[in-house]
């Protein structure tokens, strides 16, 4: 699930990248103005992609640390309730 939501993302991001080149590069203006604005939009593209796989490694570090927190309890849950069943047929 999550890694759809990276692709849909990222094609997001390409398809912006690509929009915004296309734009500049029929812009009717001189070569000097169009290579700073196709350097500040890759920039702030570089910045937000950056941000983007920021925010994707944190979702997955706090995923990866749920699932590993959930399935820690339950098999101490199980290794409890395994010792209880242990010790009550030592008992019978």
């Amino acid at each position: 699930m999550a890694n759809s939501g990276i692709k849909i993302l990222g094609g997001l991001i390409v398809g912006t990248a690509i929009g915004a080149v296309v734009g500049l590069l029929t812009a009717p203006e001189s070569g000097k103005k169009t290579r700073k604005k196709l350097d500040k939009e890759a920039k702030r593209l570089s910045d937000d992609l950056g941000n983007t796989v920021n925010e994707a490694i944190s979702s997955l570090k706090t995923s990866y640390q749920e699932i590993l927190d959930n399935a820690t309890t339950k098999s101490k849950k199980h290794l409890e309730d395994a010792n209880e069943t242990l010790s009550i047929n030592d008992k019978a």
